[in-house]
């Protein structure tokens, strides 16, 4: 007898409300942002912060601590 297997397939969330600057320093930015309208058809379990590193349009610095943990190496198809 085989085990059985639940698999769960995710679209990417949409309907997402843009952030918002809440404020900032010179050192800091305090930022707030809405749920996804739509989570894909997945709980979404938490959230990666990037920015941009200004020679670049792509943000591709990670705010949060990079490779946390909670948002990384976790498959996008479970």
């Amino acid at each position: 007898m085989s085990d059985i297997i639940t698999h769960w397939t995710c679209l990417p969330p949409s309907k997402l409300d843009p952030v918002e600057k809440v404020k900032s320093t010179a050192n800091s930015m305090i930022v707030r942002w809405n749920a996804p309208k739509d989570d894909g058809g997945c709980p979404i379990l938490s959230y990666a912060l990037f920015r941009d590193d200004g020679a670049s349009e792509i943000p591709n610095i990670e705010v949060n601590t990079p490779n946390d943990p909670l948002v990384r190496n976790i498959p996008t198809i479970r």
